[in-house]
């Protein structure tokens, strides 16, 4: 937990040098794919420890909600161009990100069902291909900050990330997780008389003494 924490921290006060901002902000690919990203994933481990906790936000609906709403703010391409023209909003950027799509996430997780879990996974590779299709089709810049051909490669890594997302989660679905070995009846039979002298012998009452006998 204490190196998950100063992990997010340290972290966090990388990515907030100007070195950092100018390098990862100086393309679409790095802004999109590895800023934001990074940001969030600051909240989320800044927010494990108390993600096991009983506070929550019931089964974790609110929070959920909160986090891909934020996230799906950022991922447009207008909201991109006001951060880099704006540095309050950049700044906005890096306060919400972290407390407002990572945190509430990682609070919410561990709260939703299965069902809720394996919804939010796996719409995670059609949203990513969309967005794909849209910065590698169009026609015109979508951010007036960033061209055409950084446009275009960002298209090709989104759908990258995509295929790499799709392949984990095929990958977990089916051979992650491995069936439980099961011992052998004759083997089973063995351990159960093996142990039953044992469980006889722990519940045998205690023999009564006997009463000494006096000589006459």
């Amino acid at each position: 937990m204490i190196r998950r924490r100063a992990l997010g921290a340290g972290t966090y006060l990388i990515l907030c040098t100007p070195p950092t901002i100018h390098w990862l902000e100086s393309q679409l690919a790095t802004h999109l794919l590895i800023q934001m990203p990074l940001l969030a994933a600051c909240g989320w481990w800044l927010a494990a420890p108390a993600s096991r906790s009983d506070a929550g936000n019931g089964s974790g609906g609110p929070g959920t909600a909160l986090a891909l709403g934020a996230a799906l703010y950022w991922m447009l391409p207008r909201s991109m161009d006001w951060a880099l023209e704006n540095p309050w909003v950049d700044l906005l950027k890096f306060v919400t990100l972290p407390l407002a799509v990572g945190l509430p996430l990682a609070l919410s997780w561990v709260r939703l069902s299965l069902v809720a879990r394996s919804f939010l996974l796996s719409n995670l590779p059609p949203m990513l291909a969309v967005l794909s299709w849209l910065y590698w089709s169009a026609p015109a810049r979508l951010c007036n900050f960033y061209l055409v051909d950084d446009q275009q490669r960002t298209g090709q890594l989104l759908l990258a990330t995509a295929l790499v997302v799709s392949a984990g989660l095929i990958y977990r679905c089916l051979l992650g997780a491995q069936p439980r070995a099961h011992p052998a009846p004759a083997e089973a039979a063995r351990h159960t008389q093996a142990s039953l002298p044992l469980a006889t012998e722990t519940l045998r009452p205690p023999s009564a003494t006997t009463a000494p006998q006096l000589e006459l």
